[in-house]
């Protein structure tokens, strides 16, 4: 009950913005849980108090992140290391055998909501700091939850900061687009993930490696009879991935890079294919141009 109590008291605390002592309070919380002999319990309450235990921490970081933001003093690296140890310790509970064995479907997904909470105080903390290395070891660690939510928060997060670094952006989009993602990722956010690294690419004149273009194109054309598409939002998506495609190939090309060139012109048409044959007419169109005027053979992309 008094746990129970303090956990309230400082939610009620962080909404109202109320009490000056509030960061007390998750910490009572915890001690008040780690007064209970859980161990000697069954799984299911074992897990309950646990559980909540985890929530009470991610409460703490949450006040401690509000308190960063009025106080330059409070250090993002304390922070930093706090969430790693508990997206760590939940990580150890989901991977012990007792929880494999005594977890409903219900406790998994309640544990995999509070990893992800954790994980997203994780990663904001790493890209508050100006050592770009952290959020390397993030995306390294993250590589072996093979986990498309996982995919989607990083990308999420790090494409809604405003002051973070487009290069940091860039690597943080090739990497999660190189990995070999589930059957979960939406052909939508796919391409919303795809056209954002096209977008920032441009603007910094960065290079993006052909095989992540391969990659999703794939990936579309496997699933291309079950798109859903009611709102046209994956349409703009295509065609928005078509006109940065044929940008940086007429780029190349003007900077006698021919073969490189030919092939992004040719994925442009690939994805407008995918949704709009009037654009992928289009593309053809200035394509015969543009072969022509650059000395290129029409035919080294077939219509």
């Amino acid at each position: 009950w008094f746990a129970s109590f303090s956990y309230n008291v400082a939610v009620k605390c962080l909404v109202d913005q109320s009490c000056e002592s509030i960061s007390e309070f998750p910490q009572y919380c915890i001690q008040f849980i780690d007064l209970i002999p859980v161990q000697d319990f069954t799984f299911p309450k074992m897990y309950h108090f646990t559980y909540w235990r985890f929530k009470a921490t991610i409460l703490q970081l949450i006040i401690a992140k509000e308190k960063a933001k009025q106080d330059q003093h409070q250090k993002d690296w304390d922070i930093y290391e706090k969430s790693e140890e508990l997206v760590n310790s939940i990580n150890v509970m989901k991977k012990s055998s007792e929880f494999k064995d005594g977890s409903s479907l219900e406790d998994r997904n309640t544990l995999h909501e509070c990893f992800l909470e954790a994980l997203t105080i994780h990663l904001e903390s790493a890209l508050m700091m100006p050592d770009q290395t952290r959020i390397l070891d993030i995306l390294k660690k993250t590589e072996l939850y093979q986990d498309s939510r996982v995919d989607a928060l990083l990308i999420d997060i790090s494409s809604n900061m405003e002051d973070l670094p487009k290069g940091v952006l860039i690597e943080i989009l090739e990497t999660v687009l190189k990995r070999n993602m589930g059957p979960e990722v939406k052909e939508r956010e796919l391409c919303s993930w795809l056209r954002i690294l096209l977008e920032n690419a441009i603007n910094l004149n960065h290079e993006v490696e052909l095989r992540i273009l391969d990659r999703v194109l794939k990936i579309l054309n496997i699933n291309q009879s079950s798109l859903q598409d009611t709102d046209g939002v994956l349409q703009t998506e295509l065609e928005t991935i078509a006109t940065y495609c044929w940008n940086i190939g007429v780029n190349y090309i003007i900077k006698d890079n021919k073969s490189n060139g030919i092939v992004w012109c040719k994925h442009s048409m690939g994805f407008a294919n995918m949704v709009n044959e009037g654009l992928q007419e289009q593309l053809y169109s200035l394509w015969e141009s543009l072969a022509s005027s650059a000395n290129i053979d029409i035919n080294s992309i077939a219509k």
